[in-house]
């Protein structure tokens, strides 16, 4: 899963989805909507169908902008455990 932050706030689910496509087969995306408002918050969760699409989105991320807007990507931190793992009292995001 990434992690795509500073989107514009006019942006819509298909814009997003082709403009993802780009790195790889996308199976899903989350785009967060205020609850109260329902107003697209500029950001969402992307998931690939493989762990190399994800990689090269985020690899390549500071070289885009959307609708004008330079984007972001990352990891999502609450992706799945090979990402963390316990170890004693702490957990370990980069293990």
């Amino acid at each position: 899963e990434v992690f795509v932050n500073n989107l514009p706030k006019r942006l819509d689910y298909h814009d997003l989805k082709d403009f993802m496509s780009k790195f790889g087969e996308v199976e899903e995306v989350d785009m967060k909507y205020d609850n109260r408002t329902q107003r697209f918050r500029g950001f969402a969760i992307i998931r690939f169908k493989d762990e190399a699409s994800a990689e090269q989105a985020v690899e390549d991320s500071n070289k885009y902008r959307i609708q004008g807007k330079r984007i972001s990507m990352d990891f999502n931190k609450k992706r799945s455990s090979k990402v963390s793992e316990k170890k004693g009292d702490e957990t370990c995001w980069f293990c």
